[in-house]
Formats: C-alpha cells, sequence, structure tokens
C-alpha cells in the first residue's frame, strides 16, 4: 500500500463524481465552506477531464484532493474490470476509488446521477431539498455507514464471486448462477436494511417518489451482469482468481449521496 493512502483514509469524507461540470460549480462551493479541515477526493482522471478555470481552481487547493490509487496491484485491477465490461470509465474508477478509500460518492448533478443506473440496487426518493443542516447531518451518516459495511461487503464480494467462478468455469451453470444470485439478494437485503436503520428521518410513506437522494452502488454490478448473461466468464475469472486479495477492498457497498442544494 502507498504511505499516503492511510492519512487520506482517515481524513476523507467523500469521493466526488460529477458529468456535466457546467452544473456543479456551486455545490463545489458548498463543499468547500462545509469541509474545510475534511477531505473531499476525486479521481485524477476526473479531475484531468475538467475544464472549467473556475472549477479547476476550486479543485485544486483543499479540501478537495486528487486520490491515486492505494497499490499497484489495485490500480491493475480497476483499468482491467473497466475494459472487460466497458463500463464508463470516470465513474467507474471514481466508485471504485469510494469503495477502495470506504468513502461515500457524492453525486453532484442529475446526469451523474443517472449514469450510476447499473451500479444501483437500493435508493431512498424525498419530495424536498434537505437544509445545509440536515444535509451535513446525513452527508456525516453516509460517511459512517459505508465504513459500518465495508469489511463485511468486501470479503464478501471477493469470495463469492471466486466460488461462483470455479463452477462457471466448469460449465456447471446452475450452481455458478445460483451462488451470484445468493450474493445479488444478500447484497441488496443488506442495503435495504441498512437504509431503513440510518435513514429513518428521511422515510416517509408519503415520500416514496421525488428525489433519489441516497443510494446504495454495488461495484459487483458490472461483473454480476456479465457473469449472468454469461459474458467474458474467462477474463473475469482470470482476473479474480489471479489478482491479489486486497482488490476486495474496490468491491464494498458504497452509498451515494446526491448533492442537492
Amino acid at each position: 500500500m502507498e504511505p499516503q493512502y492511510v492519512s487520506i483514509l482517515k481524513n476523507l469524507r467523500g469521493v466526488i463524481y460529477f458529468s456535466n461540470e457546467e452544473e456543479i460549480l456551486e455545490k463545489i462551493k458548498w463543499l468547500n465552506r462545509h469541509f474545510r479541515y475534511r477531505y473531499i477526493g476525486i479521481s485524477r482522471s476526473l479531475f484531468e477531464k475538467a475544464k472549467e478555470k473556475k472549477i479547476k481552481k476550486i479543485l485544486n487547493k483543499k479540501p478537495f484532493i486528487r486520490l491515486f490509487y492505494p497499490s499497484e496491484n489495485i490500480k491493475k485491477f480497476i483499468n482491467r474490470i473497466i475494459k472487460i465490461t466497458k463500463e464508463n470509465y470516470f465513474l467507474t474508477e471514481s466508485l471504485l476509488l469510494s469503495s477502495s478509500y470506504v468513502s461515500p460518492l457524492l453525486i453532484l448533478e442529475e446526469k451523474a446521477l443517472l449514469q450510476c443506473k447499473n451500479f444501483i440496487i437500493h435508493s431512498l426518493e424525498i419530495q424536498e431539498n434537505l437544509d445545509d443542516k440536515e444535509l451535513k447531518r446525513h452527508l456525516r451518516i453516509a460517511d459512517y455507514g459505508v465504513i459500518d459495511i465495508h469489511e463485511r461487503t468486501t470479503h464478501q464480494a471477493l469470495n463469492g464471486l471466486r466460488e461462483a467462478l470455479h463452477f462457471l468455469l466448469k460449465n456447471e451453470f446452475s450452481k455458478g448462477e445460483k451462488i451470484l444470485k445468493s450474493l445479488i439478494e444478500n447484497r441488496k437485503k443488506l442495503a435495504d436494511n441498512d437504509c431503513r436503520t440510518r435513514y429513518w428521518r428521511l422515510i416517509s410513506e408519503k415520500n416514496k417518489e421525488g428525489i433519489k437522494v441516497v443510494v446504495y452502488l454495488d461495484p459487483c454490478s458490472m461483473l454480476f451482469n456479465s457473469l449472468k448473461e454469461r459474458k467474458n466468464i474467462k477474463e473475469i475469472a482470470e482476473l479474480m482468481m489471479n489478482s491479489e486479495d486486497e482488490i476486495s477492498i474496490t468491491l464494498g457497498l458504497v452509498t451515494g449521496f446526491f448533492i442537492s442544494i
């Protein structure tokens, strides 16, 4: 592991993601005001993609920090898995770095939220924007939430995927797919239970439809989707079987929080 990884991990409060930078200026200003003494991460590739000078200037100083891969093994794994699955590079890298740094993904605009669709396994909607006090409170809750479920969901993912791939490689599809189905359902159930326990202040029977504010994102979704369709089995198996166990830190459930102000 890189020496700086632990110090950044300890002080990181979220990883930002955006697709349309024209809509994020006020939101990064808000984050800049409210997280002066903690880090807000951004992937290096997303930082380089940003072109707007005002935005670049803010992102180039604290509390924002450009994240690096925790290790060379993790760098190779993330880049290889994106190549195999052909998922959106900037989103997938940001999501897997969020898991690696045990931090929520802070989604800054609606197009970015829509891009998360393939990773969302549970969501909570509200009808009105949160005020500053409640937004800060629930960002703290999101941060704690990722920490609380990280260890069990990372090991669960790596072990479950390797077990399923063992059977899929032998064309024992029913056994492999049964393991995958169980793994998917367990993670969805965990997300649902965690949401009900952690975000009870936001849950209301009257607010069934509205703004998605909390989304549970599963980095494994891209692998599940390929394997359920029996695509790229050999490539995924080679990657999962031959990689070091430390890659499991990229595979934890991540709380995504839509910053709506």
